[in-house]
């Protein structure tokens, strides 16, 4: 009997792919299509105008808007640099010390006790962007101050995501499984991407978009939630959703860990630049080591997906699977037999079985609760 199941790519590793860097502020590109760059290279170089910055007191802080003013270790009207203490709270016997890190270099200019917001003027300053990634130069649009890199990359695609292109270093919250409530959500992360374990809860969403947070990997998220950010759908997000922050779901609605697959990957990356576009609901995870040159140069481009497509494929022993439903929601392995017999479920449905060999343990799930994964 042919068994047929959804099959999709879930990894694709060492990918040839392209990268586009974007110069902030009036300047210039310092680099010609040819030039292969490092991550260091500094490509581009402007001026950053003056402008205004919003930081919640109140909730990096934990106290009421009013009371949050007392905790500024500056005057209104006084500079202050980025990575300079911000704001102090010490810890007492309910809660530890709370920290807030000056993002930028600026001026404090007003404070809201309504609100418990401050409003911080931003100093012009000079950015230097960096190539961050090994790769060629494709393609430089001086009026957009854009480059384009081709490079190398392992993306992840994962089965739900929202938001525009942001990057960032990636930082861990936890385990695999974790639930990120609102106080795991710290200052210093702003312009991070964070992997967020099991579940992330709305307050602490929204206390990510606040601290200016470029992006969350979760396994699982409330579906309300995810609702409210791909543009009021559940199934098929709006191409151009976005809520302030990058989103990108692993595994499904729910409370379910990141899949081991997929949590390990992420770790060898801890700390390195990363790329997330939440509405195509991948992740791109730029090759560290000089050596990945030697294929960029000698590998072809090929046009990409928008996500992972699914297809459908037949199931066979040694194919690589993940389980689609529970109990076992989540787990991925291989498929290493297959019964001959029909099987008859405590909710009477009868179907064929299936033996899936994961890490760490062999799990019996029927056919129809697998997909295959590439």
């Amino acid at each position: 009997m042919t068994l047929l199941v959804n099959s999709r790519i879930r990894i694709a590793p060492d990918k040839i792919t392209t990268v586009r860097r974007v110069l902030r502020g009036d300047g210039q590109i310092l680099v010609s299509a040819g030039q292969e760059v490092s991550p260091s290279d500094v490509i581009g170089r402007s001026i950053l105008s003056a402008g205004f910055r919003t930081i919640n007191l109140a909730e990096a802080l934990s106290v009421s808007p009013g009371e949050s003013k007392k905790y500024l270790q500056r005057s209104l009207g006084k500079p202050i640099f980025k990575g300079e203490l911000l704001a102090f709270k010490k810890g007492g016997l309910f809660g530890g010390k709370k920290l807030v890190i000056a993002p930028t270099d600026g001026i404090l200019e007003l404070f809201s006790e309504k609100t418990g917001t401050l409003k911080l003027k931003i100093l012009p300053h000079q950015i230097d962007l960096a190539a961050a990634v090994f790769g060629k130069v494709l393609n430089v649009d001086h009026i957009k101050k854009e480059v384009m890199i081709k490079t190398q990359a392992t993306q992840i695609y994962g089965v739900m995501g929202s938001g525009r292109l942001r990057e960032g270093n990636l930082k861990f919250l936890g385990g695999r499984g974790d639930l990120i409530d609102q106080e795991k959500i710290l200052p210093q992360f702003s312009d991070k991407i964070l992997v967020g374990g099991g579940l992330i809860y709305t307050q602490a969403l929204n206390k990510a978009v606040a601290l200016g947070i470029n992006g969350i990997i979760s396994g699982g998220v409330n579906a309300e939630d995810y609702k409210s950010m791909a543009g009021g759908h559940l199934k098929e997000n709006k191409p151009d959703s976005d809520v302030g922050i990058g989103i990108l779901v692993t595994e499904g609605f729910g409370s379910i860990p990141i899949g081991l697959d997929l949590f390990d990957l992420l770790k060898g990356f801890e700390d390195k630049f990363v790329i997330l576009e939440g509405n195509k609901r991948r992740l791109s995870l730029p090759a560290f080591s000089e050596d990945c040159l030697v294929k960029i140069r000698q590998t072809e481009l090929v046009e990409e997906i928008d996500g992972a497509p699914v297809s459908t494929d037949e199931l066979k022993l040694n194919k690589r699977v993940r389980v689609i439903g529970d109990p076992y929601l989540g787990e991925v392995g291989k498929l290493v037999s297959i019964d001959q017999g029909l099987t008859r479920l405590p909710s009477q449905i009868i179907t064929l079985m299936v033996t899936i060999e994961t890490a760490s343990r062999k799990i019996s799930v029927p056919y129809t609760n697998v997909e295959i994964i590439q």
